[in-house]
């Protein structure tokens, strides 16, 4: 991954505010191309980015992985919609698993409509409070699994492992640990993490390999992915 993109990809949630505000919460614009994203370097500086080279990470990057984001629920579902965002099942399932929603209604795999569960205005959405410890130990987790690497992975769904890890990383309470690393491991496929390690996890999870993930680990762990489901078999290139 060169430097472009590692400064594209942690400025994906300003990228998506900014594409929220002036699509969907203030209408001045209806088309994200790139001029718009011309518009948005004016006052967004990114060192070293093109309009284009953005456009081409928008399409590519952002715009499949959008389910996944971690910008705030309602903004993400109604980008979903507004953009028209084709959503496969593994991204309908992850939505509807991670968001409190009363209903949602689907049509193949565009969002037609959706209902948030009401809640007390001062709390906040279990994904995004989620998300938010994720962020938090998303360093210990990765130094964890790969320090740890020999503990068979389905211990990961066991407490007594949880217990070891907040002891080893000194954090006070456990409850949050486990689904936090759930949400993790949605983003495991760019962490720096050995590729033999990361497989395994993203198989196990269930995490598919879409061409975003395949391509990054192919190029990132030069590494040949030679199929394009969980089960999926990799050899080192020659």
């Amino acid at each position: 991954m060169d430097s472009s993109d590692g400064i594209l990809l942690k400025n994906e949630n300003i990228i998506w505010n900014y594409i929220f505000n002036s699509i969907v919460s203030n209408k001045k614009q209806n088309v994200v191309d790139v001029a718009f994203f011309a518009q948005f370097l004016k006052s967004n500086i990114l060192p070293d980015i093109e309009p284009d080279e953005l456009f081409e990470h928008y399409q590519n990057v952002m715009v499949p992985n959008l389910y996944r984001s971690e910008i705030e629920d309602a903004k993400k579902l109604k980008l979903i919609k507004h953009l028209d965002v084709l959503i496969n099942d593994n991204g309908k399932l992850f939505i509807e698993r991670s968001i409190k929603l009363r209903s949602i209604k689907w049509h193949k795999n565009r969002l037609i409509n959706f209902e948030f569960v009401v809640e007390p205005i001062q709390k906040q959405s279990n994904v995004e409070t989620l998300v938010k410890r994720a962020q938090e130990l998303e360093s210990k987790f990765v130094d964890f699994i790969t320090k740890r690497s020999d503990i068979p992975i389905e211990q990961f769904g066991q407490i007594w492992l949880w217990n070891l890890f907040a002891s080893i990383y000194n954090i006070d309470s456990t409850d949050d640990i486990q689904p936090a690393f759930a949400v993790f491991v949605h983003k495991l496929w760019f962490q720096p993490i050995e590729v033999d390690i990361k497989l395994k996890f993203l198989r196990y999870f269930k995490i598919k390999f879409d061409f975003i993930i395949k391509d990054f680990i192919i190029s990132y762990h030069d590494v040949n992915i030679t199929s394009m489901n969980v089960n999926e078999t990799y050899s080192p290139q020659a």
